[in-house]
């Protein structure tokens, strides 16, 4: 993990993570339905940047994508980054509750 070493450190981020990832998923569902780049860009980068704490992550990678084809205008492929990223968003906030879970007990 890219976050500092420390354990109860570790697990804020990933408790912060865990609980603002609906919030954060459905603000780039909208802005997808709404084909808004801009909100787009915006919620692909707050991702991206939340993500980061974690590592290069196959999330962060395609939330990167996301966020870069937003700022360049780019709509193809948008919906199935958006799935990938979806995906791979809620597998990590399993795996990152699961060890604020285990690290709380």
């Amino acid at each position: 993990m890219a976050v500092d070493n420390d354990p109860e450190v570790q697990s804020e981020l990933a408790m912060v993570f865990v609980e603002d990832c609906p919030r954060m998923l459905s603000d780039l569902d909208k802005a997808l339905q709404a084909r808004d780049l801009g909100a787009v860009e915006a919620a692909a980068h707050a991702l991206k940047s939340s993500l980061g704490n974690f590592g290069k992550t196959e999330a962060f990678q395609a939330a990167a994508r996301l966020e870069h084809m937003a700022f360049h205008g780019s709509l193809a492929d948008v919906k199935r980054i958006a799935l990938s990223l979806a995906e791979e968003v809620q597998r990590l906030s399993r795996e990152l509750a699961g060890k604020a879970h285990k690290a709380s007990a």
